[in-house]
């Protein structure tokens, strides 16, 4: 549980319970029934979005090192009434945004910024404006 006006940081995504592998998605919103980090706030959905990995990206790699070209984060809001914030600017409903290294998350009105951070991986391409319209697996509009 966060409680409003808490910076944290989103560490790796929980196992699924199937001896160590892990999951492809994680669901941020007010309920604890409903989402993995929960966000209490009135301007927060039951489940207000989700940060999903995309694998085809982690294989775009760049030079000898192996660095990855592209984050294979992605947040994608779930047609929420307050909207979704990635590094200060509003996702349009339903759409998701490639997040990078450092990125920042906020949800609805709540003063909760979460910082999504990837210590192992050397991304590239860390601007501030996210890349917008990016479409979530099977081209879906709905929280994975």
């Amino acid at each position: 549980r966060v409680p409003g006006g808490t910076a944290v940081g989103i560490g790796p995504l929980p196992s699924s319970g199937d001896g160590g592998s892990r999951r492809r998605c994680l669901l941020l919103g007010r309920r604890r029934a409903s989402a993995d980090v929960i966000v209490d706030h009135g301007s927060v959905s039951r489940v207000h979005a989700a940060l999903f990995y995309v694998d085809e990206n982690v294989r775009n790699v760049d030079g000898p090192g192996g660095d990855v070209k592209h984050s294979p984060l992605f947040l994608l809001d779930n047609n929420t009434k307050h909207g979704t914030h990635l590094n200060g600017t509003r996702l349009e409903k339903g759409s998701s945004a490639r997040v990078r290294d450092g990125s920042t998350v906020r949800l609805g009105r709540s003063s909760v910024k979460m910082t999504v951070s990837f210590p192992t991986l050397n991304l590239k391409g860390s601007g501030t404006a996210p890349e917008k319209n990016v479409p979530p697996p099977h081209n879906s509009k709905e929280v994975p």
